[in-house]
């Protein structure tokens, strides 16, 4: 189990490219403004405090969050040109044609594999072939369990799963001579 795990560290060491980090960087500043935009327009202020002009407050953070999005998209544009395999790196296709599934808005802006966003659409399991500490356990469990189960299987039951094996081994072969010859 010490030698599965140690592997999954391994798996995990794996250093992202430095674009593809300043684009999180980019992507997290321009979440921050939206988050700011959000909380903007649902804040209402007290009777009797200092009048703003909220409308032009809030179309100020508007096009600060807008910037940001646009300006993380175009980052996102030249890194792709410039080194077409950090495709690995996102939770979905990277096609900037019109109207794609990518677009400026928070949901629709790609996220990094090993994120953990409610956004991200990748699985950085399938992709890098991580497994939690939890599943090399079980593993491990489950390959000790088949181990000890053989150990208590006495010498006639060893015998007579080897001869099913074998059955079952023959009766492939036949059918699989069978389709060779109806083809």
């Amino acid at each position: 189990m010490k030698v599965v795990w140690s592997d999954q560290r391994e798996l995990r060491n794996i250093e992202k490219p430095a674009a593809v980090v300043e684009y999180e960087r980019r992507l997290q500043q321009a979440l921050l403004w939206h988050g700011k935009l959000d909380r903007f327009s649902s804040f209402r202020p007290k009777p009797g405090s200092v009048v703003t002009n909220r409308a032009a407050k809030a179309a100020e953070i508007k096009n600060k969050c807008d910037r940001a999005f646009e300006d993380t998209y175009e980052h996102l544009q030249e890194i792709f040109a410039a080194d077409p395999t950090v495709q690995l790196w996102f939770d979905r296709d990277l096609d900037f044609s019109f109207d794609t599934h990518i677009n400026i808005d928070p949901d629709s802006m790609p996220r990094v594999i090993t994120s953990r966003s409610a956004n991200n659409m990748g699985d950085a399991k399938s992709t890098f072939g991580f497994k939690s500490k939890k599943e090399v356990k079980l593993d491990a469990l489950r390959s000790a369990l088949g181990e000890l189960e053989n150990e208590l299987l006495g010498d006639k039951e060893r015998k007579a799963n080897a001869e099913k094996d074998a059955e079952m081994a023959r009766q492939l072969k036949n059918k699989l001579a069978k389709l060779k010859t109806t083809d």
